[in-house]
């Protein structure tokens, strides 16, 4: 069902006018779509932890008694590195955007 979907939004392979790949695939074929799944649950992945970085960092940073003052330590210092490190920052500008 789920191919049905996306081959409704992006086209069925080899749909595209004059022999053009389909926007779904690339390719005027399956195999794109067949990776796709992959391709997507590893960034799902990357954004879920990027989530959970951020959740923790931002909510724990001030409020020792939600997670102990050792979390409230380790949630400062990574909001310190992101203030004071243009690699963090530029990696969490890109996430946020989602570019990563």
């Amino acid at each position: 069902m789920w191919i049905a979907a996306i081959r409704h939004i992006c086209g069925a392979p080899g749909s595209a006018p004059h022999g053009s790949p389909s926007p779904a695939t690339g390719t005027g074929n399956e195999t794109g779509l067949r990776a796709y799944s992959a391709t997507c649950l590893r960034r799902t992945w990357v954004y879920q932890d990027f989530s959970d970085r951020n959740t923790l960092m931002l909510h724990d940073a001030g409020n020792p008694v939600r997670s102990g003052t050792f979390r409230r330590g380790i949630a400062r210092a990574q909001l310190a590195r992101l203030l004071t490190s243009r690699a963090e920052l530029r990696s969490y500008a890109e996430l946020t955007a989602g570019l990563g």
